[in-house]
């Protein structure tokens, strides 16, 4: 192997690196979704006060849903609930609608402004093209940096 490929290699191997993050010097987390289908949280804000504000993507095709619940875990001894929603969240097919988690009571902790989160977040739904009786879910990680007021 030339000096040329080894040089090559670990450019690469520097760049993977860069783009996870480990040179991150201020710690910062990029925030990020990994998980779920159907219900997509394609946008969500964690403030200083314990805010927590979604961009919902209804990604199901041809189909209007309804958000009937909506269940974060920050850890195994801290889960929060909206418990079965009054008014269901309406989205239509490929549409995104905005919705604080505040409509219902600020109910996650308060954190430092750019201190680190990762949440596991479930949104139970119902698909109106398979009828009420039938709920789904969607799960999966968010993860981010809380954010001032």
């Amino acid at each position: 192997m030339t000096y040329g490929w080894a040089i090559l290699v670990i450019g690469v191997v520097m760049v993977a690196l860069w783009q996870w993050g480990v040179f991150n010097p201020q710690g910062n987390v990029r925030p990020s979704f990994l998980g779920f289908w159907g219900v997509v949280p394609m946008d969500f804000q964690y403030k200083t006060n314990g805010d927590l504000v979604f961009s919902f993507q209804n990604s199901v095709i041809d189909g209007d849903i309804n958000i009937t619940a909506i269940n974060i875990t920050i850890s195994d001894k801290d889960k929060y609930s909206t418990g079965q929603l009054a008014s269901p969240i309406n989205i239509s097919s490929g549409q995104v609608t905005t919705w604080p988690l505040s409509h219902l009571v600020s109910i996650l902790p308060s954190g430092k402004a750019g201190q680190s989160y990762n949440l596991h977040v479930t949104i139970e739904y119902v698909d109106d093209r398979l009828g009420a009786d039938r709920k789904f879910r969607s799960s999966g990680t968010i993860s981010g940096t809380i954010e001032s007021v």
